[in-house]
């Protein structure tokens, strides 16, 4: 359900999913929310379809409108657990974390494309989120916080972050994580 904060009641309830919402995220200029259920999708539905007013969050990067999804896009997910979406700085990429043969996985999807790519080498993935520019994405797994490039290749070490839990990817360059859990 998508709620009014201010009157304490449901404006819209989400159809589509089978299986109830584990996580979701809205797109960074508010048009589009990616919604992944235990029904191994995920949906990209647009706030029109919702009949909701767009986070007041601007326009994507290059000033354009998201127009690269079709409202109400359901994504499978060879993944049997969706843990966490994130959609990059331009809106044009969603990443996500799913379980696949029991570990957690990261993969990218292109709004513009069918199928997703997963990322090698990131067994036991979580929480990602991007670079400002969009180039990367940052994920904890292996008791380390890493970095792999959106356009292909092997995942980096960045630090050790044994614990970690979320982190943010800051335009001077600097990433902001909660070591472990209750830390600040």
């Amino acid at each position: 359900r998508i709620w009014d904060p201010t009157t304490a009641t449901t404006i819209t309830t989400l159809k589509g999913h089978t299986s109830p919402v584990r996580t979701m995220a809205w797109s960074p200029n508010g048009t589009h929310l990616a919604t992944a259920s235990n029904d191994r999708t995920i949906r990209i539905t647009s706030t029109a379809m919702l009949a909701l007013t767009p986070i007041p969050s601007g326009p994507s990067q290059d000033g354009a409108d998201d127009t690269t999804s079709p409202a109400g896009v359901s994504i499978s997910s060879e993944a049997t657990w969706i843990t966490s979406v994130m959609f990059s700085p331009d809106g044009s990429t969603l990443a996500y974390v799913g379980r696949t043969d029991g570990k957690p996985r990261l993969s990218l999807r292109k709004l513009s494309e069918r199928e997703p790519v997963a990322i090698p080498g990131t067994d036991g993935a979580a929480s990602p989120f991007f670079s400002p520019d969009g180039r990367w994405v940052a994920f904890f797994a292996q008791g380390q916080l890493q970095k792999a490039e959106v356009a292909g290749g092997a995942p980096v070490r960045i630090v050790d972050a044994a614990y970690a839990q979320g982190g943010t990817w800051n335009e001077d360059d600097t990433i902001i994580f909660a070591a472990s859990l209750g830390s600040g």
